[in-house]
């Protein structure tokens, strides 16, 4: 019955490891990387808007399919 409850204790202690073991890893990924957001700023946090252009100007440039007015896109680039 001793020996019992030694193992028993034994194991706990290995469940509580293992345990605290994951709760440190939970913060990572698969492959290491933390799950949250870089603290590099987006692409969007970077980018200029041009008042004068419409989204579709702003969005895709010249290769805009769509444009919307107010719009000075085709004005500008005849320029």
């Amino acid at each position: 019955m001793v020996a019992l409850r030694g193992e028993i204790a034994a194991l706990s202690k290995q469940v509580e490891r293992l345990s605290g073991d994951r709760s440190r890893n939970r913060s990572r990924t698969r492959y290491g990387k933390s799950p949250y957001r870089s603290k590099t700023p987006s692409r969007r946090e970077n980018y200029h808007y041009n008042d004068e252009f419409c989204y579709y100007h702003n969005r895709f440039g010249s290769k805009a399919k769509k444009c919307r007015e107010p719009c000075t896109f085709a004005k500008a680039s005849e320029n």
